[in-house]
């Protein structure tokens, strides 16, 4: 009978390059850096990451990005501001988070 171990996933740099749309540099000097990244024990010369890891970072970004987008947008006093043309205020109007 086989016995069904679960391997762990993992996947390799430029894959976690993809997925959290970075570069090289920010993978090694800020995800490594800051331990939030641990990289798999090499074997050989390609570099591997926990896919664990790299979801979590992922998931957390994509988290992020629905909470900006569902961000309510007000429209501004262009009146308030002093140093603001009539033209502009005729061509334009500013969209605010802020109330």
């Amino acid at each position: 009978m086989m016995n069904p171990t679960k391997k762990t996933e993992i996947v390799d740099l430029e894959t976690a390059m993809a997925l959290l749309g970075c570069n090289r540099a920010n993978i090694y000097g800020y995800y490594l850096k800051k331990r939030i990244l641990n990289p798999v024990p090499r074997v050989g010369k390609k570099a591997y990451f926990y896919y664990e890891e790299v979801s979590k970072i992922l998931n957390e970004k994509l988290a992020d990005i629905a909470a900006r987008k569902n961000l309510r947008l007000t429209e501004a006093d262009l009146g308030n501001y002093k140093l603001v043309t009539d033209e502009f205020k005729n061509n334009y109007i500013e969209l605010t988070h802020k109330n």
